[in-house]
């Protein structure tokens, strides 16, 4: 038999059946969720929302796909090793960080002959050198996290971000998504 809340009512004392207890653990669950997603500047994979909210892992898991459902999250990525999915709070034009499937058809129409992708219309010149063109994938790079501290990271696309519009972000390894504003420069480089 599934469990099922009770509500009182304060008025009359009288107990009646409420809603189903896998219900109720979801939908507070769903809450807790949002919650967490609204305070990240970026998009978190899905294992630190596990480690975030309180609760079983059998309640958070289909809530958070339940919000991706109803569109209150959005989720990118390709779901997989060295592309996890990435969970966002949406914009109002949309996802937080961009549907990638399209780009990843844009980047197999632009790659080069060693089938890295190279950026339309890039100058030569480098970012840290004054010009405006974004680092190719497969560069490493060092940058400011959201927080100040200092990491690298290997370049697995390009894409764009809502939060930091005309500028190229890139996606690294751990599927974050970092602004160009925040890269330091390649590594190796002062």
């Amino acid at each position: 038999m599934e469990e099922i809340t009770l509500t009182l009512d304060p008025n009359t004392k009288t107990v009646t059946a409420g809603l189903p207890r896998t219900e109720v653990d979801q939908a507070q669950t769903a809450t807790a969720i949002l919650n967490f997603l609204q305070e990240q500047p970026a998009p978190v994979e899905e294992p630190a929302i596990h480690d975030a909210v309180e609760g079983r892992k059998t309640v958070k898991v289909p809530a958070l796909r339940l919000l991706v459902t109803e569109g209150k999250v959005s989720r990118t990525g390709g779901g997989k090793r060295g592309d996890p999915y990435l969970y966002a709070i949406p914009s109002e034009s949309g996802s937080l960080v961009p549907n990638i499937s399209r780009e990843q058809e844009n980047q197999k129409a632009n790659s080069g002959p060693s089938g890295s992708f190279v950026a339309e219309n890039s100058s030569s010149r480098s970012p840290e050198h004054g010009g405006a063109s974004p680092y190719p994938v497969g560069s490493n790079i060092r940058f400011k996290t959201g927080l100040g501290f200092e990491e690298t990271g290997s370049i697995k696309r390009l894409t764009t971000w809502t939060q930091f519009p005309g500028q190229p972000c890139y996606q690294v390894n751990g599927g974050r998504t970092i602004p160009h504003s925040w890269v330091i420069g390649l590594e190796g480089t002062p």
